[in-house]
């Protein structure tokens, strides 16, 4: 118990407040020395654990201990300390048997017959009891004064009963007639014009390969600057580099080759497709143009 002890108060000399509280607490579950409950005090009280700190710390003062005695007035000195941060406070007042919370804390049956300790300052107070509306306040605490708050409890009032609900009425007698109404007619559906699909797409493809040959143009034409910015044309140029920019511009050269090729075909096959698509029906329909003997000669127009 004296290597726990010493532990704890390495603990405390350290700042670690919290290990020691732990240490000291072990100690004291193992013999219940007044000394030991005293150093638990001074812990509690460097933690601002004031209610626990000055029970505990009047409770050791009322021991007749040796090493309590020869510690009598530095202990009374903490006493006083601790007491500034601690009030009473008594609630009065009748009622049914009841409980008394400080802070959401039970801390005496209700009504009280003695005050307890609270900490300085404002508190909030509430007495409960089955049957009646409970009672919250806030009180002020201050210490070496004891606070009093007078309560009266007010019946609860009686649980409202259920409102009835009303009867389903009784069905009709009279007969429904219910209308069905009857499918509209599909409309029909209408045929897209192939030439027109075949010239969107063929533009949409053309655009798409003329940009791919416009980036590898960019391409080769940065690659051709590097050339000479990197002195590849000189006598002695870097070899492994202009082989790596010669190399780029190789085939930035085939692709704009292709881009252009194929960009150019889908172009005029785009514009094909428009002609087709404007020289027939919407359903597909095909227009002609003929000619025909008329009474002045020949005769000649479109047939739809």
């Amino acid at each position: 118990m004296e290597g726990v002890e010493r532990d704890a108060q390495g603990a405390n000399l350290g700042g670690r407040h919290e290990d020691a509280l732990r240490l000291f607490e072990e100690a004291l579950q193992r013999c219940r020395l007044p000394r030991t409950l005293a150093r638990i005090a001074l812990t509690e009280a460097s933690l601002g654990r004031w209610l626990a700190a000055d029970a505990h710390l009047t409770e050791v003062l009322r021991s007749n201990d040796l090493w309590i005695d020869s510690h009598r007035d530095a202990l009374r000195e903490e006493a006083a300390r601790i007491g500034a941060h601690v009030g009473q406070l008594l609630v009065t007042g009748s009622g049914p048997r009841g409980v008394v919370r400080i802070e959401g804390q039970r801390v005496a049956d209700w009504p009280m017959t003695e005050p307890v300790r609270a900490l300085v300052g404002s508190v909030r107070v509430r007495v409960e009891a089955d049957g009646y509306v409970a009672v919250e306040r806030t009180v002020t605490v201050a210490s070496g004064v004891l606070a009093r708050e007078e309560v009266a409890l007010a019946p609860a009032p009686p649980p409202q009963p259920p409102t009835p609900t009303a009867a389903p009425a009784a069905p009709s007698a009279v007969p429904v007639v219910v209308m069905i109404p009857s499918a509209p007619a599909e409309p029909r559906p209408s045929r897209a014009n192939p030439w027109s699909v075949v010239a969107w797409s063929a533009l949409g493809l053309g655009v798409g390969v003329l940009a791919v040959g416009a980036v590898f143009a960019v391409r080769r034409g940065d690659a051709v600057d590097l050339l000479s910015q990197e002195g590849c044309y000189r006598a002695a140029p870097p070899v492994a580099r202009c082989n790596e920019l010669a190399d780029v511009a190789d085939e930035s050269r085939v692709w704009i080759t292709a881009g252009f090729t194929v960009g150019g075909t889908l172009a005029a096959l785009a514009a094909g497709a428009f002609v087709a698509s404007a020289l027939s029906g919407r359903d597909g329909s095909a227009r002609a143009f003929t000619c025909a003997p008329g009474w002045a000669g020949a005769s000649c127009g479109w047939r739809f």
